[in-house]
């Protein structure tokens, strides 16, 4: 099933995700939610010097932002 806006219920998402816990909900690999960071493509806190926090509204984002992407 094809992860979307609508199969997902962001509200029974912790209020802040880690790097690991966003990766496994967009099934990625964690290095590409820190690169996705890194890039600003999704926002976040950094925790002490390696450690990234995640509001659960980036996961609605970034899913509506795959959407809306044109398909190449």
């Amino acid at each position: 099933m094809r992860l979307t806006t609508n199969t997902l219920d962001v509200a029974r998402l912790p209020v802040v995700l880690t790097v690991s816990q966003y990766a496994a909900i967009l099934q990625m690999k964690p290095d590409t939610v820190r690169k996705l960071l890194r890039d600003g493509e999704i926002t976040g806190s950094k925790v002490g010097p390696r450690l990234w926090r995640i509001p659960r509204e980036e996961v609605s984002k970034y899913i509506a932002k795959q959407q809306a992407a044109p398909v190449l």
